[in-house]
């Protein structure tokens, strides 16, 4: 099973009103299994989960500035 389908699926268990712990959970998941080069298609997984997307958007954006 790749990043993407790992993704999904835990997307999928937290609902679309997941709580500030599993927000931050998910976005560490993120972080550490997904390549950077990917983090927006990932936000795109989580578009249902407020301000995940807003999150990798901010993150993207500031790593390509390095």
């Amino acid at each position: 099973m790749n990043w993407l389908n790992k993704l999904q699926n835990r997307v999928e268990a937290l609902g679309d009103n997941a709580s500030e712990e599993q927000k931050e959970a998910l976005v560490n998941w993120i972080i550490q299994n997904v390549p950077q080069d990917y983090w927006m298609s990932a936000a795109e997984e989580c578009i249902n989960i407020p301000g995940m997307y807003t999150e990798f958007s901010m993150r993207s954006s500031e790593n390509q500035c390095h």
